[in-house]
């Protein structure tokens, strides 16, 4: 039938487009350390849902859009770090959780998995517009490889319109 193909179709970008509500509930709790890599738009959200005494480490290798995200972004429990999401500046088994705007072609799933704690959560998605953008460098079964091999379980991948989200945790 022509409208349940329509609506299989559009079942990868509903995980893809979460709301921002949902996305932060399944990622970041109340207490929860979060590092935010590329997503300074969810800064004020992330620091509402893990504050009071949970904190916010925006990682950005420009010390330009730290600065920009400082003024848009300012609390106290929102710390800014001039880092890469390959080399963080973050202490092994640091922190519950990271949240990463990168393409997974840019990021480190090992790297992730270094900082975060037992039972750790990772989510990392693209907004690439342009279907032929470095979201697509790797496919699915790749880099479900890449963050399996890399300690993580639970590990989907979903894509849509040049769109991609990668969600996984520590054991």
């Amino acid at each position: 039938d022509p409208l349940r193909d329509r609506l299989r179709a559009l079942l990868p970008r509903l995980h893809v487009l979460q709301t921002l509500s949902g996305l932060l509930e399944e990622l970041a709790q109340s207490g929860d350390t979060v590092v935010a890599i590329g997503a300074g738009e969810l800064t004020k959200a992330l620091a509402t849902r893990v504050a009071p005494d949970g904190d916010v480490l925006l990682v950005d290798e420009s010390v330009d859009e730290l600065e920009r995200m400082l003024k848009s972004a300012p609390g106290p429990n929102v710390f800014y770090l001039v880092g890469v999401a390959d080399v963080l500046p973050l202490t092994d088994g640091s922190v519950d959780a990271v949240l990463s705007r990168l393409a997974p072609s840019e990021c480190s799933p090992a790297e992730f998995f270094r900082v975060l704690r037992k039972d750790g959560r990772v989510e990392v998605s693209t907004s690439d517009q342009d279907p032929k953008g470095p979201a697509l460098n790797l496919g699915p079964r790749e880099i479900e490889r890449l963050f399996s091999d890399s300690g993580f379980a639970g590990v989907t991948v979903a894509s849509a319109d040049g769109r991609l989200s990668v969600t996984a945790h520590r054991p």
